[in-house]
């Protein structure tokens, strides 16, 4: 945002965060990258040999097509500890992790 006000001639309003404004911003970035890092885990499992039945249902029975798949982001959750797993592998803490 900074950038295009600066191209556009347009001066960027500044204003100070409070400690606590600063932490929630954090807090909320850091969700972000949880639900980010979700996502992809059940975009990559939908295409995983895992996920073979639940992708024909998708393509046969409600007529998404693969690329219909991937351009609205639709994915599979074989289970959820094991997204657990991978969230904590990523370095995420559990109490993070269900907050989300």
């Amino acid at each position: 945002m900074r950038h295009l006000a600066s191209l556009a001639g347009v001066p960027f309003p500044e204003r100070k965060l409070s400690s606590e404004q600063i932490e929630q911003a954090r807090k909320w970035e850091r969700r972000r990258s949880i639900l980010q890092a979700g996502t992809e885990y059940f975009q990559q499992m939908l295409w995983s040999d895992r996920a073979v039945e639940a992708k024909q249902y998708l393509v046969e029975k409600r007529g998404i097509s693969e690329a219909g798949i991937k351009d609205l982001g639709l994915g599979f959750l074989p289970n959820y500890l094991e997204l657990r797993k991978s969230l904590q592998k990523l370095g995420f803490k559990n109490d993070e992790i269900n907050i989300v």
